[in-house]
Parts: C-alpha cells; sequence; structure tokens
C-alpha cells in the first residue's frame, strides 16, 4: 500500500469525496481543509523510502515518543492539531512499519501546521479582536458625547441669541411706547399750555374790558353826581328864594318863621351828607353781605392764602370763601390790591388783608392801618356778622409789634375790625391772648405740615388751642391745610414731610375736628416759592423757582378742595356723583445725584420722604383700579367714597389708572406724572393729574 492510498484510507467520515491531489472536495468540505489535503499528498509523495536502520535510528533521536505522544527534543513544546499517535498505529495496521508512519505523521503535522499559520497570519486572537471592539465603542461613546455637547451648545446659543432678540424687541416696543406717551404727553401739554395762554390772554381781555367799564361807570357817576348836585343845588337856591320870600310875607308871624326855619334845618342835614350813587351801591353791597352773614361760632370759612407779590399780570378768578391777600411792600402791588376787590367784588367774593411782617417794617404806621380804611367799605372786603373787617398777618408778633403797637394801627382808626394774626410767638410761657389782647383769634400758620418725620396729626393744633387763650365762639381759631412744602434757594434748601397723602389726610382731620375750628386757610393759591401752590401756575414766577415750578402742576389739589371745604363746612360728606381720580409724585428718587451740577446740593430733611406714588380716588361705588407706572403696578378693589391709595414710584414718563365697575370698564385715564433715577437737578416737588 502506497501512502496516497493510505491518505485516501484516513481522509474523514464527514467527507466521503473528498479527493485529493486536486480533487474537488466534497459539498461540505471547506476550501482550507482541501488546500490541508493535497499539501498532505504532495508531501508524502516525495517521501523516499526508509531503507537503513540509520535512518529510524536517527529519527528516533530526533523524536521521543512518550506514551504515545511524539516530542521534539527540543525544550519548546510541540503543538499538536490532531491525534498522531492514533494516527502512527492507524498507518502501521494499514501496512506501514513504524518509520513510514511516523515519517507520514510528521509530514501531514507539517503541512497541517504551516497551513494553519498561513490562515491565521492575517487574523487576530479574541482579546485583540475584543480590546479592539471595546476600542472602537469607546470612541463611538466619545464621539457621540462630543456630538451631542456640540448639538447642545448650539442649542444653548440659538436660545441665548432667542433670548436676546426677545429682550430687544422688547425694549424696542417698550422705548416705542415710551416715544409714543411722551410725544402724546407733550402735545397735550403744548395744548393745555396753549389753552392756559388763551385763556390768560382772554382773561386780561376781559380784565381791560372791565377797568374801561368801571372807568365809564366811574366818569358816569360823577356826571351824575354832578347833576344831582347841581339839582340839589338849585332846589337848595329855590328853597331859600322861597323862604325868604315868605319870610317877608308872614314877617308878622314869629312862630310860623321859628317853624318853617326848624323845618328847613331838618332838610338841609341830609343835603350835606349826600353820597354818590356808587358809594351807596357798594355800602349796599356791604351791608347785604353782613345782614346774610352767620353769626360768629356757627359759620365754617374756608380762605385761600394768596400772595399778592406773585401776582403782578394776573388778577384771580378761582374762589372760595375769601382770599388772604398777602401784602407786601411792592410799587405795583396797590394796583393789584385794587384789581383784586374788584374782580373779587364782580364774582361775589371776598378778600381781606394779610400783612407780611416779614417784608413790611415792623415800625410801619401807614401801610396797615392805610389799607384797611380804604378798602374797609369794599363790597369785596370780608366782615363779620358785627360788620368788622377781618385782618391778618404773616408773623409781626415777639420781636416785631407789640399789642399797643398792633392796637394803634388795626384798633384805634375808628374802624371795626376782626384781627386774626399767624404769630409765630413761643407759647410756653405766656398765653396769645394774654401778650395780645387786641386779638380777635388765632391763626396756626404751619399746622398744614408736620415738623418731623411722621405723618400730620392733631397734636400742633391740640397745644396751640390749649396756649392761644382765646374764647370762642367770640374769638375765631383759624388753622391751615397745605398740599406741600419745598424750597430750593442757596441758603434757604429744605422740605417739610408732604407724604402720607398729605393733603387729603389733613382734610379728614379738619372735619373731625370741625368743632374746634372756625376757619381754615389754605397755604397756599400761588406760592410757588415754597411749592404749596394749588391754583394755576403764573407767569410771575419768584426768580429761580421755575427750576422746580414750571410743568408742576398742582391744580388736582384744587378740585379735590371742592370735596373736602363743603364736607368741612357742613359736617356732611358730599356724594359724589362722577368718579375721579388724583394722582402725584415727585421726579426722582429721594437718594439719586443729578447729572447735571446743583451747587445748592440736596434739600434739608430729603430722607422724610419716600419714593410713592399717591392716589386718592372719588369713587361713586365699589369696583377694581388698576394703577400702572413703568414697572410699578397696583391692583386694589375700592369702596364707594374716598379711597387713599400709594404704589412705588417706577420709571416712566406717565401713569395710566383703569377702573372698571361689574366687568365695565368707568375709565382709562392717563397722565404725565413722569419718575427718573438720572434727574438733571435736584427737584422735590410734586407733579398733580386728576381725571378723567
Amino acid at each position: 500500500m502506497n501512502a496516497t492510498t493510505v491518505i485516501r484510507s484516513l481522509r474523514p467520515a464527514s467527507h466521503p469525496r473528498a479527493i485529493i491531489n486536486g480533487a474537488t472536495a466534497g459539498p461540505s468540505t471547506s476550501a482550507g481543509e482541501a488546500f490541508v489535503w493535497r499539501r498532505a499528498a504532495h508531501s508524502l509523495a516525495n517521501i523516499k523510502p526508509i531503507s537503513t536502520p540509520s535512518s529510524l535510528s536517527s529519527r528516533r533521536r530526533d523524536t521521543t515518543f512518550i506514551r504515545g505522544a511524539a516530542f521534539s527534543s527540543s525544550s519548546k513544546r510541540q503543538i499538536h492539531h490532531f491525534d498522531t499517535h492514533s494516527f502512527v498505529r492507524r498507518l502501521e495496521h494499514e501496512g506501514l512499519n513504524r518509520q513510514q508512519a511516523e515519517g507520514i505523521m510528521s509530514a501531514i503535522e507539517n503541512v497541517i501546521d504551516e497551513s494553519i499559520r498561513n490562515m491565521t497570519a492575517g487574523m487576530v486572537t479574541k482579546a485583540q479582536q475584543e480590546k479592539q471592539h471595546y476600542t472602537q465603542q469607546v470612541d463611538f461613546a466619545q464621539l457621540k458625547s462630543e456630538v451631542q455637547l456640540v448639538e447642545k451648545n448650539d442649542i444653548s446659543l440659538m436660545k441665548a441669541e432667542n433670548d436676546r432678540l426677545a429682550n430687544d424687541l422688547e425694549k424696542l416696543k417698550g422705548r416705542l411706547r415710551e416715544e409714543i406717551t411722551r410725544t402724546q404727553a407733550g402735545v397735550r401739554l403744548d395744548l393745555n399750555l396753549e389753552k392756559g395762554r388763551i385763556r390768560d390772554e382772554t382773561g386780561m381781555q376781559e380784565l381791560k374790558l372791565r377797568e374801561v367799564e368801571t372807568r365809564i361807570e366811574s366818569e358816569m357817576a360823577g356826571l351824575r353826581t354832578a347833576i344831582e348836585t347841581s339839582k340839589i343845588g338849585i332846589m337848595y337856591f329855590a328853597s331859600s328864594l322861597i323862604l325868604v320870600s315868605l319870610s317877608a310875607l308872614v314877617s308878622a308871624s314869629g312862630s310860623g318863621l321859628h317853624f318853617r326855619q326848624t323845618h328847613t334845618h331838618k332838610n338841609r342835614g341830609p343835603l350835606k351828607r349826600h353820597t354818590s350813587p356808587a358809594t351807596l351801591e357798594l355800602r349796599s353791597a356791604a351791608a347785604w353781605w353782613t345782614s346774610n352773614a352767620t353769626p360768629a361760632g356757627s359759620k365754617k370759612w374756608v380762605f385761600a392764602h394768596f400772595i399778592v407779590g406773585n401776582a403782578y399780570a394776573n388778577h384771580p378768578r378761582h374762589l372760595s370763601d375769601a382770599f388772604a391777600l398777602n401784602l407786601g411792600t411792592d410799587s405795583w402791588q396797590p394796583t393789584q390790591v385794587a384789581m383784586a376787590y374788584a374782580a373779587a367784588a364782580q364774582n361775589g367774593f371776598h378778600t381781606f388783608f394779610s400783612f407780611d411782617m416779614t417784608v413790611i417794617n415792623c415800625g410801619d404806621t401807614t401801610i396797615i392801618p392805610g389799607n384797611i380804611a380804604e378798602y374797609a367799605n369794599h363790597p369785596a372786603q370780608l366782615k363779620d356778622a358785627g360788620g368788622a373787617s377781618f385782618v391778618s398777618t404773616f408773623n409781626g408778633g415777639a420781636g416785631c409789634k407789640n399789642n399797643d403797637e398792633w392796637m394803634q394801627v388795626v384798633k384805634d382808626q375808628g374802624i371795626a375790625t376782626r384781627f386774626i394774626p399767624a404769630f409765630f410767638d413761643d407759647l410756653t410761657n405766656d398765653e396769645l391772648k394774654s401778650t395780645y389782647s387786641c386779638i380777635n383769634g388765632d391763626l396756626l400758620w404751619g399746622g398744614g405740615w408736620p415738623k418731623g418725620d411722621n405723618p400730620i396729626d392733631w397734636t400742633e393744633d391740640a397745644y396751640r388751642i390749649s396756649r392761644d387763650g382765646i374764647s370762642r365762639p367770640t374769638d375765631f381759631y383759624v388753622t391751615t391745610v397745605s398740599p406741600h412744602f419745598n424750597v430750593h434757594w442757596p441758603g434757604r434748601n429744605y422740605i417739610w414731610r408732604f407724604d402720607d397723602h398729605l393733603y387729603a389726610s389733613r382734610w379728614e382731620l379738619l372735619v373731625q375736628n370741625r368743632n374746634l375750628v372756625d376757619a381754615v386757610e389754605i397755604v397756599s393759591w400761588n406760592d410757588y416759592g415754597e411749592s404749596h401752590y394749588i391754583g394755576p401756575i403764573g407767569r410771575d414766577l419768584p426768580a429761580g423757582s421755575s427750576e422746580w415750578v414750571t410743568g408742576f402742576d398742582h391744580t388736582g389739589f384744587l378740585t379735590m378742595t371742592g370735596y373736602w371745604a363743603s364736607y368741612f363746612k357742613t359736617g356732611v360728606a358730599p356724594v359724589i356723583t362722577q368718579d375721579k381720580i388724583f394722582i402725584w409724585g415727585r421726579p426722582h428718587g429721594v437718594n439719586d445725584s443729578p447729572t447735571e451740577s446743583d451747587p445748592v446740593g440736596p434739600p434739608q430733611n430729603a430722607e422724610w420722604v419716600s419714593d410713592t406714588l399717591w392716589i386718592v380716588l372719588f369713587a361713586t361705588g365699589p369696583g377694581s383700579l388698576e394703577v400702572t407706572q413703568g414697572s410699578s403696578t397696583l391692583t386694589h378693589e375700592v369702596v364707594q367714597g374716598v379711597n387713599k391709595l400709594s404704589m412705588p414710584l417706577g420709571v416712566a414718563s406717565s401713569v395710566t389708572a383703569v377702573l372698571t365697575r361689574n366687568t365695565h370698564q368707568v375709565f382709562d385715564f392717563t397722565g404725565p406724572v413722569s419718575f427718573t433715577h438720572s434727574p438733571t437737578s435736584y427737584n422735590f416737588n410734586t407733579n398733580m393729574i386728576a381725571g378723567p
């Protein structure tokens, strides 16, 4: 049996069709296995017959069999891919000798080993494959993480950019709204200013017409007086002639002559005291006022302090009970006083003097008695039930005039006066009445403001009433109410606390204590320098005050006054027939510094006020009020009557208030109350709006 036959007989049972020497393998034989078998057959074909024992001896020296396994003499362990011992035994069984069997086995083993090495040369181990797979997984995970991070960063950047664009859009919208509101407010302001200018011009024209009419009436009255005088002279002359004739006719009748003479004397008296019709008209008007006045102690009065020195080109038109005319020493003030009295008379109104003793010389003996005498019988002169003219002052107490000096200029002129001064005396040791027996009442000038960092209360009035020594109802107690106080001049730069709805809160106190008060004086109508005006802003502002007055309207307080004055005078709260809102606030924060130089600096007591927007609503019924100023908003359920509300000031150029009732909008009102944290100068005045 040759080697090829042996090999063919040894092919695996699972490959019955395997062919050595290039034959095609069976369907289940792999290409690698066919290649191995072909190499084995080729090797066997080249094996030479073993003929000498030396070859076997040499072979035996190379390979040692232990327990049926072959090992080389090398120390390196031989790895076998099949059972070589079984294979050698089978070859021996087929008829080959030991040496041949071992040669064939060795050849086949070499072929298989070489084939396996060739096949596995381009392969990797499972550990390497797992390592490579793990490395790829790590790389893919890192790549995925990087992709996700990039995607996340891109999304964040896109979102941030979108938010920035949205914020820029909102800012643009806000700026647009502010510009629209500012433009609307500017147009409204221009219109209001133009209306005011037209009203002022109309007023001046009306005043000139009245002056012309007054001059014409005066001249006509003079003519009528001259005619009446001529008539009376003629009648008197005729009467004299008649009497002379009668005397001649009845010269023998002494008793008849005596009778006629006596009768003539009685009729001559009124002729000597003849008064012109114009004077009679003024006296009758004054008499009418006196006869219709309520007795002292039962009537309540409301006055407004009017600075004549701030009214060079104006005359009073918006009036309450009377104006207290603050009179100084300017040369043109007498003309303004005459105009004020004339305007008051034409409007059925009254005035009285408040002599400013901080301007008038304390030793003066002409200005005070002269003006009292000049207007004592004027129809516009305010008088009490007894016909006494009201006379007041601004200071003039201790350190100015004593009781005798005041008696001389006020009481000793033969004119009845009710003297109610506003003396600034310290009443700690002496009562006011015991020091000045000439007074007929007491006026507490500073009662309209708290004198410290606290809300307004009745403490100062209670102390004044306990120390003035006056006897009511014979004497009058007069106190004050004011909406504000702020001055900003070099050397006079301070405020008094005007928070806590000062004007409305003070009126509430006056209503609560009305049985202790005879009259209230509003401070003031037109004192622009001290910022407590409630009248319209005039053209004659004190020097420098336009910086904190111009554009800061207070006429809303005048509108509010109608309700409170009626409440104080009658003791009955007026019925509110129209919803009305009043809003006021300062133009910048308490701690804000101006962007431009302000040499005067911040006012003293600035810390007494807060950055608050003050609101008063006169409501005809309950509802919901929403107020907005910039980012500051307030929503509040209101009740019928007077509602006092407040909210933080917000940076804006206007304020909007919306009132709804039963799901229906009552009003939507916007007004120019502005607030900023970047003022150009210090200004602690307030701007007041009222509407709708």
